[in-house]
């Protein structure tokens, strides 16, 4: 009777599993940069409440909690503060959403000296709580502007320290990718009127992004022997506006939940040794292998963006 139940549920049980996609290292935490929102040539109010209402509405479909990085300067227009600006990222607090300092002016540590990139974190926090005013505390992450963590161990090490001490948490990225290149090509159809350009990028867009995904996949799989919980790099963009739907619903296909930064970083890779000090701004992964002196085969093969859409958007 024993094996005669065997044979009938344990098949059931892999049919239903499979049928669920159901992977159960495969999570992901959603980060958005750039807040209130990024565009070129679409800097409109108007424009940013699009943004913000088609990005959200996506998150609340796919039950995405995602940590939107704030650079509080860009609500700053011929020196007066707009409060519009500030209402998209209420919003954003107020959908459930996360929210992080990104510094006031987006200033690069590779170019800057610790003072001015400390007194730009500090002015940041200005932004963060006129949102949370009234809340005893709020969640304090920090995404480092182009991913610069500093470019000598002195610098970094400064940097760490600072943040540590005001009681930040930093924010890493694994999946790194040019999300914004494809969004400046979307952005020169857009003026263009080129509907059909505009579904071509968005289609290539998604294609990339997965390409992305698994080439991330199989180097978690070669430096951890596992997936780990990865954390997403996008832009506040109207290309992300326009496909951040079908993005979410790509990374649902190939077997992903949603989880928060928090629950992300409850993943012991994030302790992994640190010691890249060198100008790019790559993926934590790329970090850690540097550190340990990955050989050069490692990082071959990471997806580049189409040569039509580095065309456009550097027209």
């Amino acid at each position: 009777m024993l094996k005669f139940l065997a044979a009938v549920i344990f098949p059931a049980v892999y049919l239903i599993t499979a049928s669920l996609n159901f992977y159960p290292d495969r999570e992901i935490c959603i980060t958005v940069d750039d807040l209130p929102y990024a565009a070129v040539y679409y800097k409109g109010i108007e424009n940013g409440m699009i943004i913000t209402e088609n990005i959200l509405k996506a998150f609340k479909k796919h039950g995405v909690v995602a940590l939107g990085s704030v650079n509080g300067g860009k609500l700053q227009e011929n020196g007066e503060f707009n409060y519009l600006k500030l209402d998209l990222l209420k919003k954003w607090k107020d959908n459930g959403q996360m929210l992080a300092n990104h510094t006031y002016y987006h200033s690069d540590y590779n170019y800057v000296s610790f003072d001015v990139i400390t007194d730009d974190i500090i002015k940041g926090e200005t932004v963060l709580n006129e949102i949370y005013k009234g809340q005893f505390s709020y969640p304090r992450y920090f995404r480092h502007p182009y991913l610069h963590r500093g470019n000598t161990k002195g610098k970094a090490d400064s940097l760490a320290f600072f943040l540590a001490v005001r009681g930040y948490m930093e924010a890493p990225v694994t999946l790194d990718n040019y999300d914004y290149l494809f969004s400046w090509a979307y952005e020169k159809a857009m003026q263009a009127s080129d509907e059909d350009m505009k579904q071509k990028i968005g289609r290539d867009y998604i294609k990339y992004m997965k390409s992305v995904l698994k080439y991330y996949e199989k180097q978690s799989e070669e430096m951890f022997g596992r997936n780990i919980k990865h954390i997403l790099l996008t832009h506040a963009n109207m290309l992300n506006a326009d496909y951040f739907d079908d993005l979410l619903t790509m990374y649902e296909e190939n077997g992903y939940t949603f989880i928060s930064i928090d629950e992300a970083l409850r993943d012991e890779c994030y302790r992994t040794k640190d010691e890249y000090y060198k100008n790019g701004g790559i993926s934590w992964i790329h970090r850690w292998a540097y550190t340990q002196e990955r050989p050069k085969e490692f990082f071959a093969g990471e997806p580049d963006a189409p040569d039509y859409i580095k065309e456009l958007a550097k027209r």
